[in-house]
């Protein structure tokens, strides 16, 4: 079974694009948390999570007051996937909480329904961050909320 993104040139479509960065601000408005998209055409690590990590550091995200920002990180061509927290989020979190995402998001790639399964994911990652993130006094967006489209940028 062929991924949505490789019935096509583009993973997503221009539309589906400007919504999912309208959902991650959704999102982020009700926490201090950061949520970042990273889709590779092909993984440049042995496995994507090792990847994710790489990319979480490369884009500065641990550098973030309270330690929490979220990484979902796609390989298209390979067909993988990562969700990577940082240790705020982790210590405030379950591993449960995070591989059950995984399988959520996981299903919904198996299904086809790619754009779908990124949107439940970043707003359900929003609906927890600003559970346990509330905003602070003086926040502000300490990272950008573009979909970053890698191997060309990192």
């Amino acid at each position: 079974m062929k991924w949505p993104w490789q019935q096509k040139n583009e993973p997503l479509s221009t539309d589906e694009k400007v919504r999912l960065v309208q959902a991650i601000r959704l999102a982020e408005a009700g926490t201090s948390g950061e949520i970042r998209l990273y889709i590779d055409q092909k993984c440049k690590a042995d496995t994507a999570i090792l990847r994710a990590e790489q990319v979480f550091v490369e884009l500065k995200m641990h550098q973030t007051k309270q330690r929490n920002a979220v990484l979902i990180y796609l390989a298209m061509t390979d067909r993988k996937f990562a969700i990577y927290a940082d240790e705020g989020a982790l210590r405030a979190t379950s591993s449960g909480y995070w591989h059950d995402l995984a399988a959520m998001l996981s299903v919904h790639f198996r299904d086809a329904r790619f754009y779908e399964g990124l949107i439940l994911v970043v707003n359900t990652i929003g609906a927890r961050l600003a559970e346990l993130f509330p905003p602070i006094e003086d926040d502000e967006n300490e990272l950008p909320d573009d979909i970053i489209f890698g191997n060309d940028k990192l």
